[in-house]
């Protein structure tokens, strides 16, 4: 803002002509000290301890003093009394002292002084004949509302803020209190018959007004505190307790306002949903202490690369919102994202160690995808896990199509939580073939889901929506108890006995009643443990390395195998191999398929067989579909081989019939 414009200067050149005045006066050498100077201890006074009104204006000595002055002294005196107001002011406020701007002085004192001649006019001439209580209230209603009138000026002049004249009025008004208790008071003064009386009333007045100011000082600290506290109420109640954000429900208000706003003048508002993708993960491992330094740092992140001009909010856990306001399109929003991902992209420090997180960022606009702010904020999550399932780390835009998917999710969601109950769910096996021996030696048991609504649903669709409502610890359940049951049942009937491999999903191996489920669906089945055999996926090694390694060795314990699933396509460190107690690795299908196509695959193929069996394990190839895979497998001396080559997964009876013939008795059963 700069001080310096046209009106201004007009009142710092009246400022100056103030000042000369009142040198003037001083000059004269014909001023009775006797009143001046109380008049003067009582301005400085005045002006060191300001008084509020219960009105909330303040009123310093400068008016008491000046209409002091003006009646006993005439008008030259005023000026002298401005002068030593404005000086007092100017030299309390400017630290230090010598730093005082004087430009802003000259402006004040101009300003004191019109104010001072419009007040000298209301005496010298409107109210000439008026009683003296009549003139005391004339002269502080000319002074004071002339100087509201030049105050607003400054303000508009120098910072371009609009005032309102109903602004002004109001504010005139709400000083009549003030005018009228400090018109009494000097109606007293000046009443006076002596001298002697006179500087009594000045004394009792500092002294009435010092007693005055240190009550209403203690009350008003009363009102601090509670106002104080009712700014600290309102954390609790709009701002987030962890990062100081705005929270959901300072959002929520936030985003209808910026909508409502956006639809009275045509624009544009775009909404950003923001879910940390490896949260959980570090705040499992490292405590909620440092998860929650985590979300402080990231906070402060996305404020920084943001600015003032977004709302960045925490809506709960690690999920962040940033409204972005009157925008063009989407483009605008995306490079926010943009933004957001490259400020994220750089580790964070915690416990000692630079720990990486990214984020998955959902968008969507009003009014494109919808119209108010439920809307926006649900099509803004669905693009984020649209985000989050692409990989994360990147940002989608919601689409009408995305809008079909979760459509779909809502209608599979709806259909899976009654699924079990139904008995909608059955199991397929896929035989693994003993490539030395030629002999089946495993069997994977494998769920589908067939519903009447829907028909047979890929396990790709349903396996990830039971994970997350964490039904996977029922339906795993049943996966377990079913696949053991049957194999128990083969064996019963005299067939060859076999492993009998299933799938744990990160969410049934992690929980706490997995060893005694398992366990407990042994005892029932009969199934001895070393016709069991769990595959886990690479991913649950990122979890606790602690608890992993515990869960692991009670279930070596059990008498169960464990197998790797998917190797190759997770993890990418090669230490927990030898750390963790794996009996075999499945190599993932997506190697097997392209091996002779591509070399690089061949290499990794062949390596992976090598180092497992460098480390005492066995090896089974995944998606084996042709002779030429066969082959390469065989000379590289793969234990196991699974896939459409053997057979497809087949329903028990079909299974049985095509590796047993159908019968199973001791005399007719194979080697």
């Amino acid at each position: 803002m700069k001080d310096h414009n046209p009106f201004t200067s007009l009142l710092s050149a009246f400022g100056i002509l103030t000042l000369i005045t009142a040198s003037a006066f001083i000059a004269q050498n014909d001023y009775d000290l006797k009143i001046l100077l109380p008049i003067a201890v009582m301005v400085i006074v005045f002006e060191m301890m300001p008084l509020k009104m219960p009105n909330g204006t303040y009123f310093s000595g400068v008016t008491i003093g000046f209409i002091l002055s003006l009646f006993e002294m005439g008008f030259f005196a005023s000026t002298f009394f401005l002068v030593l107001n404005t000086l007092t002011f100017f030299t309390l406020h400017s630290k230090p002292f010598y730093k005082i701007r004087w430009f802003r002085f000259f402006t004040t004192l101009g300003m004191y002084g019109v104010s001072m001649l419009a007040a000298w006019g209301i005496m010298g001439v409107l109210t000439a004949e008026a009683p003296l209580f009549a003139k005391i209230v004339c002269v502080f209603l000319a002074f004071e509302g002339v100087n509201l009138l030049l105050r607003t000026g400054i303000m508009r002049s120098v910072t371009g803020a609009p005032f309102s004249a109903d602004k002004v009025i109001y504010e005139a008004r709400s000083i009549q209190i003030g005018i009228l208790i400090a018109s009494v008071v000097l109606y007293k003064m000046l009443r006076q018959p002596s001298y002697e009386l006179f500087i009594s009333e000045i004394v009792f007045t500092i002294i009435a007004v010092k007693i005055i100011h240190y009550f209403v000082s203690g009350y008003l600290k009363q009102i601090d505190i509670i106002e104080e506290s009712n700014k600290r109420y309102k954390k609790m109640a709009y701002y987030d307790s962890v990062t100081g954000l705005p929270n959901r429900a300072h959002f929520n208000e936030r985003l209808t306002q910026d909508i409502a706003v956006a639809q009275e003048t045509k624009g544009k508002v775009g909404l950003l949903f923001l879910d940390l993708d490896q949260f959980k993960n570090i705040n499992d491992t490292m405590g909620h202490v440092s998860g929650d330094a985590l979300l402080v740092q990231v906070a402060g992140r996305l404020q920084s690369c943001l600015g003032q001009d977004h709302t960045v909010s925490r809506l709960g856990g690690d999920e962040f919102t940033i409204i972005v306001r009157d925008i063009a399109g989407a483009q605008d929003c995306v490079l926010v994202a943009e933004a957001v991902l490259s400020a994220l992209k750089t580790g964070f420090f915690l416990q000692g160690k630079d720990i990486y997180i990214t984020p998955s960022i959902g968008i969507s606009l009003y009014p494109d995808n919808g119209y108010d702010s439920e809307t926006i904020v649900k099509n803004a999550d669905t693009a984020m896990y649209r985000a989050k399932e692409l990989g994360g780390n990147l940002y989608s835009m919601f689409t009408s199509d995305l809008e079909e998917t979760i459509e779909k999710k809502l209608i599979l969601q709806r259909n899976l939580h009654k699924a079990l109950e139904r008995g909608e769910f059955h199991l397929v096996y896929q035989p693994q073939l003993q490539l030395d021996t030629g002999q089946i030696q495993g069997i994977e048991a494998l769920v589908r889901w067939n519903n009447p609504e829907l028909g047979l649903v890929s396990p790709e669709d349903f396996i990830p929506l039971a994970e997350e409502s964490r039904q996977i610890l029922s339906i795993g359940e049943w996966v377990l108890r079913t696949a053991c049951g049957q194999n128990k049942a083969w064996q019963n009937e005299g067939f060859p006995p076999v492993r009998m491999a299933v799938n744990l999903s990160s969410i049934q191996f992690e929980h706490d009643e997995l060893i005694p489920a398992i366990r407990r669906i042994l005892d029932e089945t009969g199934l001895e443990a070393r016709w069991l055999e769990l595959e886990i996926t690479e991913s649950l090694l990122l979890r606790n390395k602690i608890k992993t390694m515990r869960t692991l060795r009670q279930l070596k314990e059990l008498g169960v195998h464990i197998a790797m699933d998917d190797f190759g396509v997770g993890y990418s460190s090669l230490s927990y191999l030898n750390y963790y107690p794996f009996d075999r690795l499945k190599i993932d299908k997506s190697f097997i398929q392209h091996m002779n196509e591509r070399t690089g695959d061949e290499w990794i193929v062949r390596t992976v067989i090598q180092l497992a069996h460098g480390l005492h394990m066995t090896v089974v190839a995944e998606g084996v579909e042709t002779e030429e895979q066969l082959a390469y497998l065989k000379i590289q001396s793969c234990d196991c081989i699974q896939g459409y080559l053997i057979s497809k997964p087949l329903a028990p009876s079909l299974l049985q019939e095509k590796l047993w013939g159908g019968s199973g008795t001791p005399e007719t059963r194979p080697d």
